[in-house]
């Protein structure tokens, strides 16, 4: 349960403070809603969460499917520190399916766009009927 505390404040504080700069507070508000240490154990339980350690600590994870990199979040003290991209390679190779779908908050895009992804089209997630606008991004 460790991990998965750990990985839920990644999340939260990633979210709160990364994508504050695209998304108003009470989306961010509707994003949180819902999540949980239990629910990120039960996610993690399923299978196809990666940690990336560094120094003995958790720096991020990346959250993947057989197509899609479902998730991908570092801590905010630890981004810029390539600690993304090297979760992204490690999802890509991981992924044998092409193309790969990522859907990225609109503070995220430019980050996979860096990587080689390419935008598709804005889309709508809906999440506790409220729509939330991210970029549907595939990598060939």
């Amino acid at each position: 349960m460790h991990q998965a505390s750990r990985l839920f404040d990644i999340l939260i504080q990633a979210t709160e403070l990364g994508c504050a700069v695209c998304y108003p507070p009470e989306v961010i508000s509707i994003w949180r809603k819902g999540h949980s240490v239990e629910g990120m154990a039960s996610i993690i339980a399923q299978g196809g969460v990666y940690v990336l350690i560094d120094e003995e600590a958790v720096r991020g994870f990346v959250h993947i499917t057989d197509s899609e990199v479902v998730g991908l979040l570092v801590h905010p003290d630890d981004q810029r520190k390539g600690y993304g991209t090297e979760l992204f390679r490690f999802a890509r190779d991981k992924i044998r399916v092409r193309p790969i779908l990522v859907k990225a908050t609109l503070n995220a895009a430019p980050f996979y766009a860096e990587l080689g992804c390419v935008k598709v089209r804005t889309e709508s997630v809906r999440r506790h009927e409220h729509d939330i606008y991210v970029e549907r991004m595939e990598l060939v």
